[in-house]
């Protein structure tokens, strides 16, 4: 058996860019998240509470089953969670490509 040896998120090796670049973002914004929610000692019920989800679909996110629930969901819960957020929109370094997008969490 090959292993191939591959650099960056997990998320690049398995889908296309848009998936990838999506997925790395919502995992970015769980792990948030999960840093509240640990700071603050919350069970999953508790966090789904607050955050408007139920304990089941909260218990599903935290464990990285995420693909169904959107990053508008997710800076919806961070709000409910006191986090103020900011989102800057900047010309991409390189002209004619693409443009990243990039989670920057301010440590409390």
């Amino acid at each position: 058996m090959e292993i191939e040896i591959t650099k960056g998120s997990v998320y690049n090796s398995l889908h296309d860019s848009k998936t990838a670049k999506e997925m790395a973002t919502k995992a970015e914004l769980v792990r948030k998240i999960i840093a509240i929610q640990k700071s603050r000692s919350l069970t999953q019920a508790q966090l789904g509470d607050i955050i408007g989800m139920n304990q089941a679909d909260v218990s599903r996110m935290l464990k990285g089953n995420f693909r169904s629930v959107a990053v508008g969901k997710m800076l919806d819960c961070l709000t409910s969670l006191n986090q103020d957020i900011e989102i800057i929109v900047k010309p991409h370094a390189v002209e004619h490509e693409v443009g990243d997008i990039h989670v920057v969490a301010a440590i409390a």
